[in-house]
């Protein structure tokens, strides 16, 4: 019996951890009704996001469960409803980040991560995560992810793991702020943005999904507090409370993912404010937005609960080319500073079609009226010439 006892705390110490033991229960398979099979949930039905929070974090769980295809090989699924037509880019960093913690022993702790988007992903087909085992040493293991679909690779990105260890420490100081139950929550905000006529349709619908449907997270903004200051000229810094909706296990590793989830929800917005201009909204001169992240990066510096309060301080320190570039502080509530992300994103701005079109038929009047006025000048110079001549011109 005692033989059989430490077999048993030999395999607990070096078992790669997955969804289930992070959390303590046992998770559904990840292609069941709320991931990517057809919904059976009318839009129409009432929002669940505010009333049943642990819906909301078996959404979160569902996309964190990957399915084990074969030695460093994992499959993950999108969440069914609303669909973007891509997949979320914070989806993508979390399941890699959860694949590579499969391939660890449960000593090492994620403290960084270096991403890229290679291409877009469509949130309708499941994705496939390899993982490389790069290193594997005493105090630090390496690990490459590279997503694929349809064989091709739409994400890459490497993790570095470590052994907890004491080293120095210093820290920004977490910005005074209010608190987060003084804010609206992020259904909210999506409300007040349904009732704004300035809002795209394409947009509309998936807001209207998204009230439909158990949502993973909960942002209230703090600046800008509002829509009206968001398409005015702002400086490039952007706060907010955000969490993770119900509650985890008290597993790093877990929280780790699903922070890694919350990272990316408006990082690149930053970029926007200082030139008033919006992503979802009609834009005060006509002007549409393309956006897309293009790399992202993290490095965890605490321990810290994603299902609690955490202040997102984002700010933008430049953008040239078709590209924003955004710095983010993520702070517990008691003022640590547990998370810094860095990330850089394509933003194309396009004008109105309607105006390229009027320029274009202006061009083409342009055009014919002095092709009239040569014409009429030709006939004038030429009047005098005998007929046959002008016959022969």
């Amino acid at each position: 019996m005692q033989q059989s006892n430490r077999t048993l705390a030999a395999t607990a110490t070096n078992a790669k951890p997955t969804i289930a033991t992070m959390t303590g229960v046992h998770t559904s398979e990840p292609h069941d009704e709320s991931t990517s099979s057809p919904s059976s949930t009318s839009p129409n039905s009432s929002s669940s996001h505010d009333d049943s929070p642990q819906q909301s974090e078996s959404v979160l769980m569902k996309i964190l469960e990957l399915e084990e295809l074969d030695t460093n090989m994992y499959r993950g699924y999108s969440p069914r409803s609303p669909r973007w037509g891509r997949i979320y880019g914070g989806q993508t960093v979390a399941q890699a980040l959860v694949a590579s913690c499969r391939t660890v022993d449960q000593q090492f702790i994620v403290h960084s991560l270096h991403s890229y988007f290679l291409r877009p992903g469509a949130d309708t087909l499941p994705i496939i995560y390899y993982v490389e085992r790069l290193r594997n040493g005493k105090s630090f293991a390496s690990r490459r992810v590279t997503a694929l679909q349809k064989g091709q690779a739409i994400f890459s990105m490497n993790v570095s793991f470590q052994r907890p260890e004491k080293g120095l420490e210093h820290q920004d100081p977490m910005p005074d702020v209010p608190p987060p139950e003084s804010l609206k929550s992020l259904m909210d905000t999506y409300r007040e943005m349904l009732a704004d006529p300035r809002l795209s349709n394409r947009v509309r619908v998936g807001l209207q999904r998204s009230l439909s449907l158990p949502f993973p997270m909960d942002f209230r903004r703090i600046i800008p507090a509002s829509l009206e200051q968001r398409l005015q000229r702002n400086p490039p810094r952007q706060l907010s409370w955000m969490r993770v909706q119900g509650s985890l296990s008290d597993s790093p590793m877990l929280h780790q993912c699903a922070l890694a989830y919350l990272s990316d929800w408006s990082l690149l917005e930053a970029a926007l404010l200082p030139h008033g201009l919006h992503g979802w909204m009609q834009n005060p001169d006509g002007a549409t937005l393309q956006m897309a992240s293009i790399d992202h990066t993290i490095y965890f510096h605490h321990p810290f609960r994603a299902d609690d309060w955490l202040l997102y301080d984002i700010h933008s320190n430049a953008a040239s080319g078709g590209r924003g570039l955004s710095f983010g502080k993520i702070f517990d509530k008691h003022g640590k500073l547990i998370v810094s992300t860095v990330q850089e994103g394509l933003i194309r701005v396009h004008k109105p079609i309607k105006h390229e079109h009027a320029s274009k038929h202006d061009t083409r009047q342009q055009q014919q009226q002095q092709r009239a006025i040569a014409s009429k000048t030709t006939s004038a110079s030429t009047s005098s010439q005998p007929p046959l001549l002008k016959s022969k011109l």
